[in-house]
């Protein structure tokens, strides 16, 4: 089984992200995984296009970048080779939250 890894990046613009979604859908991608720019503007269209395309189901993943590109990672993994999900914190069955880290002065040595 061959995995196909195609990273896009949006420069920070919702619509550009968009339209990368809608294509990678249209060329028929059995996983995408989207850290959104703005999460509170997913557009009707590309839900509805996601909702009709041949993905299997939608995922979401939420919170810290890197925790959240661990368990997209693992998540898309797992559904592309047909994997056991037990191992993935899913939330009703499709949501993965990962912990806020708050930084204050006394920690944000650990995170420079």
């Amino acid at each position: 089984m061959a995995i196909n890894l195609e990273i896009l990046d949006a420069s920070q613009s919702q619509l550009t992200q968009n339209e990368q979604v809608k294509n990678l859908i249209d060329k028929g991608c059995d996983v995408v995984c989207v850290n959104l720019v703005d999460r509170t503007n997913l557009y009707d269209s590309i839900h509805k296009k996601m909702q009709s395309s041949s993905l299997s189901s939608i995922y979401t993943v939420y919170n810290d970048k890197e925790g959240q590109a661990r368990e997209m990672l693992n998540l898309a993994f797992v559904i592309a080779t047909d994997g056991d999900k037990s191992d993935i914190p899913l939330i009703d069955g499709k949501y993965v939250r990962t912990p806020y880290h708050k930084l204050t002065l006394e920690n944000i040595e650990e995170y420079e």
